[in-house]
């Protein structure tokens, strides 16, 4: 696949003056009073994130166009206790390494 463009992750993506903005109704199960600055929940913030990371992945690896360059999974929950489970992702980036900083490898 060609490389994944923000927009593809979040259609609403923006980028102006420095400023990443991303309309809430693009992370997936997120409610604006978890999004709040002020009195939401950033644990909740997160989770939908990396939630909204996997879910595109999955749908681009379905359709034969997920990037080359990472991958992006979502294990089986499994039990804590009544009522509570852990949801385990991993996401692997494959680098290209140098003395300053890990590059991901380009997908082309």
């Amino acid at each position: 696949m060609a490389v994944l463009r923000p927009t593809d992750l979040f259609p609403s993506y923006d980028l102006t003056n420095g400023v990443i903005s991303i309309d809430v109704a693009d992370i997936v199960g997120i409610t604006d009073v978890e999004a709040h600055p002020t009195t939401g929940n950033g644990s909740e913030v997160v989770r939908c994130l990396v939630n909204s990371f996997q879910q595109t992945y999955a749908t681009k690896s379905a359709a034969a166009a997920a990037p080359l360059s990472w991958s992006a999974t979502k294990n089986t929950p499994t039990g804590v206790n009544a009522g509570t489970v852990a949801q385990t992702y991993l996401f692997s980036f494959s680098t290209v390494q140098n003395p300053t900083t890990a590059v991901l490898i380009p997908d082309v």
